[in-house]
């Protein structure tokens, strides 16, 4: 096999791989894809100057081609790690997520694989470590459930069990995303009713209470009218009470029905993140995420990253469309500006509210760094494990795990992971 396929079958495919023309046919389609992948890289963090003068594009052109091939980087990756001011003694240490993701899935044991792929199964396993309701929907078998769930908690997060990268996330306000229908109409109705007929019956239950008067002790009559008071007050609050429970389910019943097109997923309480934290960004859950290494019993820090939301969306994911930054694994300390996976631009301030990130020192990292330790010695066959955290209630509580996380916070640094990473594996 020379040296095309041999490539190809170990970065590509792992152990297994794919030989002979199977593998240059792959080598095609992944080059006219690299090479579409090129020129939206180009458009997006070139200078405008550098893109107009044809030989330095040229030159960005072949290294792009090169750096692809020889070592295994994408486009983005290129200009994320600033490739073309390296060398290559300094490109050497740096390492494709694509490769570390390869080299995860099919290099190591994964035993924690069915805890970490599938989120209602992270929940069994990593419960106690969530700190919130949680409930599984696969089916119209899981409505009583639902509506259970719902009457909790009328917001709430909906997440496919087997999607990441924020894919597929929706957080839900019933009175919001279901507002009432003619159904819900009728309830109200219903409502009115009987805050009409609670109000004459307490009408007519003061009206005897006067006509008793004279004949009643001030005492008594003072005694009848708070009765009689307490009753009109219990009778208007069951009313209520009775109306905002019959809307509400309601809107559960819808909610169940539009969201059962998503099933499998599951629905959890929202996490109210503290100030420390919503800071940054209160419309979204801002997490850390700590990658751990687990080896013979001891537990060690690979890396960790927070990410920000923007805007008004509600996940903070770096793929879709957040921006992150690189965080001390030993300090908690935010040690880079935040920055983009897609585009040229950093921040040392969140670009919405203005919220200092570089330098911040997180909340409470002991605890942070204990709670990791302590998941991952669960999963001791797992080696490496991402931790994806957020900080509620004066505690890290557990929001994902992922036995195979990407390793992007190196580009905060502009230094490579690959001695780090193969130290962790090895």
């Amino acid at each position: 096999m020379g040296k095309l396929e041999l490539k190809i079958r170990n970065h590509t495919f792992g152990k297994k791989g794919l030989a002979g023309p199977a593998s240059a046919l792959y080598y095609a389609a992944d080059t006219l894809k690299g090479h579409r992948q090129m020129n939206d890289a180009i458009a997006r963090w070139l200078p405008e100057e550098e893109q107009k003068d044809k030989k330095r594009l040229s030159q960005i052109r072949k290294d792009l081609a090169y750096t692809r091939f020889y070592d295994d980087i994408s486009a983005d990756e290129y200009f994320q790690y600033r490739f073309q001011n390296l060398s290559r003694s300094e490109r050497d240490k740096f390492i494709s997520v694509r490769y570390t993701n390869n080299y995860m899935k099919h290099k190591l044991p994964r035993p924690a694989l069915a805890y970490t792929s599938d989120k209602y199964q992270t929940y069994q396993f990593f419960g106690e470590f969530f700190r919130r309701d949680v409930i599984l929907v696969e089916g119209e078998k899981d409505r009583e459930a639902f509506l259970a769930f719902a009457e909790k908690h009328s917001e709430f997060i909906v997440k496919p069990t087997r999607e990441a990268h924020g894919h597929g996330v929706q957080k839900v306000n019933l009175a919001v995303d279901f507002p009432e229908n003619e159904e819900a109409a009728g309830s109200k109705d219903g409502a009115s009713a009987m805050e009409d007929v609670t109000a004459d019956a307490a009408s007519a239950t003061a009206d005897a209470a006067s006509m008793m008067a004279a004949s009643v002790p001030v005492d008594g009559v003072s005694a009848m009218a708070d009765v009689s008071a307490d009753a009109a007050s219990a009778a208007a609050g069951i009313s209520v009470d009775g109306a905002a429970s019959m809307a509400g389910s309601a809107a559960a019943a819808r909610a169940f029905d539009e969201l059962l097109s998503k099933a499998p997923y599951v629905a959890e309480e929202l996490v109210v993140q503290d100030p420390e934290m919503a800071c940054f960004h209160p419309a979204s859950v801002n997490t850390v995420r700590l990658v751990t290494v687990c080896r013979d019993g001891k537990v060690g820090y690979l890396m960790a990253c927070i990410r920000f939301g923007l805007g008004d969306s509600v996940i903070d994911n770096g793929t879709a469309g957040g921006i992150l930054a690189a965080v001390d694994t030993k300090t908690g300390e935010i040690a880079t500006p935040a920055f983009y996976l897609t585009k040229k631009e950093e921040f040392e301030n969140h670009p919405d509210t203005g919220a200092r990130i570089f330098h911040t020192i997180l909340p409470n990292w002991e605890e942070m760094r204990r709670v990791t330790r302590q998941m991952a010695l669960m999963v001791p066959g797992q080696r490496i494990v991402g931790w994806d955290m957020a900080f509620a209630g004066g505690h890290w509580v557990l929001i994902e795990a992922n036995s195979c996380p990407g390793l992007q916070p190196g580009v905060g640094y502009y230094k490579g992971l690959r001695e780090e990473f193969f130290k962790a594996v090895r």
